[in-house]
């Protein structure tokens, strides 16, 4: 699964906005200082905007160790790695599934 860099800044920024919103709600229940409610909030935000976003680049990280093996190949080689015999047989059975 391929995403753009737009797609996962808007994706990692709205999952910051709604721990925020969540954040915010429970500690305007608790008998705390505005202050200190607008400070844990904000900070709740930006450290679930670097975690989403570290997170992501560690994927993106092991994708890219991992893509020199790739399962499908165990499966369908690709079609140099073939005889002309095998090929005509491999495009049979992969037509068929």
């Amino acid at each position: 699964m391929y995403i753009s860099s737009k797609a996962t800044f808007i994706r990692n920024l709205s999952a910051s906005i709604i721990n925020s919103l969540i954040t915010l709600v429970l500690l305007l229940i608790a008998p705390l200082g505005l202050a200190t409610v607008i400070t844990n909030t904000i900070a709740v935000g930006v450290s679930t905007f670097i975690v989403c976003t570290s997170l992501d680049l560690v994927t993106v990280w092991l994708i890219r160790e991992h893509k020199q093996f790739n399962l499908s190949d165990q499966y369908y080689p690709s079609a140099n790695q073939l005889s002309r015999r095998q090929r005509g047989s491999f495009e049979r059975k992969r037509n068929n599934y």
